[in-house]
């Protein structure tokens, strides 16, 4: 609803011409006679109470505003951007450029403005000095403008710069190779959504017959989760790690609570194969279950699940285990792949990892991780990931 105006006989020149002299001494300076008559001469009062809009940024640049007692606050994008006294203008400069509104001002007490219709304010700058001064003053805010927006692209760049710099880092976190064993095939798919991402994976050769794999999964992106990530890394490659997959998340659990930052969680699968027992041992702490290929059946190979890590100081992890056969491959992942969505807002989920399973079986375990790459993209259409990606797997010969 379009606030009422007060009667233009309320008007009083010279007080006007004093507030702008407070605020805007060259402004007013320039205000003679005849300028002062074409400002008021359709010119009307105006009252707003605290938490009114004076205008609303996008609205259309119909009018001037002078601000002859109160304040008010700017907003951009729904922020507090500065503040407005008396004798400020406002909106003078989307007149002149009949663009629309650029910022919404809402009075923070009881305040009165003199709203000077666009048209008037338009036949003022027939005056060549007021003119002059406004261009002037045009030229001198595009002039921040510009400066203003090359600091934020400088600022943007540098934390582009440092984003990238932690992903190198991370990523050196990263097994670069992972074991070689006649008995054991092990290849990996590895992409981060973001320039540093939460996922983590490793393989390690425990002894001559028993191999490590890790893939782990910390909440959020960026510094804060790389360190967590860090610190899993820490942990695992510090050798005593314990003998099963249930003290290994123990222990990992009591080192993240005292080494990890408080606000990131850890959920993990981990299994220990044993090639010369050809048996399998698995856990899980708050992830759901990694996949297990066996000729032409496909299934995740349950198990107990725990609390994910960095969750309870005293939590207690167990361990499952089964017979291994020639030819049984396993999947280990992160979510970033089951939570893949389509067009259609449909997740690729843990049955499209059983169905890509399934399909690939007759292919080479080493091709695996380009595939699944293209089944994803083929998935979601190109669409960007929202998620880091990890599919570790693993085939026993």
């Amino acid at each position: 609803m379009k606030k009422k105006a007060k009667a233009n006989e309320t008007v009083n020149a010279a007080e006007v011409l004093e507030i702008l002299r407070r605020r805007n001494e060259t402004f007013a300076a320039l205000m003679n006679d005849q300028l002062l008559e074409i400002m008021l001469r359709r010119a009307s009062l105006i009252s707003y109470e605290p938490k009114e809009y004076m205008m609303r940024q996008h609205d259309p640049s119909d009018s001037l505003y002078v601000i002859l007692q109160g304040r008010c606050t700017v907003i951009v994008n729904d922020k507090v951007v500065g503040h407005l006294e008396s004798g400020d203008l406002v909106g003078e400069m989307g007149v002149i450029q009949n663009t629309p509104r650029s910022a919404s001002i809402a009075a923070i007490e009881p305040t009165t403005a003199l709203r000077v219709p666009g048209e008037e304010f338009k036949a003022m700058l027939v005056d060549s000095k007021l003119s002059t001064w406004m261009i002037n003053l045009l030229t001198d805010r595009l002039k921040r403008i510009s400066y203003d927006a090359a600091r934020v692209m400088k600022e943007m760049d540098e934390m582009v710069l440092d984003q990238m710099e932690l992903a190198r880092v991370q990523r050196s976190l990263l097994p670069k190779e992972l074991p070689v064993d006649p008995r054991i095939r092990l290849h990996v798919l590895y992409s981060p959504c973001a320039y540093a991402g939460g996922d983590y994976y490793d393989a390690i050769m425990l002894d001559e017959n028993r191999v490590l794999l890790m893939v782990a999964d910390v909440t959020g992106h960026g510094a804060q989760a790389s360190i967590s990530m860090a610190i899993v890394r820490s942990f695992v490659r510090q050798g005593n790690i314990g003998k099963t997959t249930a003290t290994i998340l123990k222990r990992l659990n009591q080192y993240l609570f005292e080494f990890g930052p408080s606000q990131h969680f850890v959920t993990a699968q981990v299994a220990i194969i044993d090639l010369a027992a050809m048996r399998v041992q698995f856990s899980y702490a708050g992830h759901p279950p990694m996949i297990h290929l066996r000729g032409a059946k496909c299934e995740p190979l349950r198990g107990p699940r725990s609390f994910f890590l960095r969750f309870r100081p005293e939590a207690e992890f167990e361990a499952s285990t089964m017979k291994v056969r020639p030819g049984d491959r396993f999947g280990l992942y992160t979510d970033g792949i089951i939570e893949t969505f389509n067009a259609e807002g449909t997740m690729f989920n843990v049955d499209g990892l059983e169905r890509f399973m399934l399909d690939s079986r007759k292919q080479p375990i080493a091709s695996l991780p380009a595939l699944m790459e293209t089944r994803l993209n083929q998935f979601s259409e190109g669409s960007p990931m929202e998620d880091d990606i990890t599919f570790l797997v693993a085939e026993v010969t």
